[in-house]
């Protein structure tokens, strides 16, 4: 018999934070197991989102700054 695992990953990282049998995550099983899910993304810490966030700010200027 086939079984179906879900995986949830670290959107920053790419750290596994845990497994879900036959069943899609949800919003309360991520914060469940004490991780933090924002705009769809998942993050291990308040760390990985800032640095998320602020490589995507980078990002964006970097782009900015070719059509000038």
């Amino acid at each position: 018999m086939l079984v179906r695992y879900y995986e949830a990953r670290c959107d920053y990282c790419g750290r596994t934070l845990d497994y879900f049998e036959r069943v899609h995550p949800t919003v309360d099983d991520i914060k469940r197991i004490g991780n933090i899910m924002e705009r769809g993304r998942i993050f291990c810490n308040d760390d990985c989102k800032q640095n998320f966030y602020h490589d995507i700010n980078l990002r964006r200027r970097q782009n900015l700054k070719q059509y000038r």
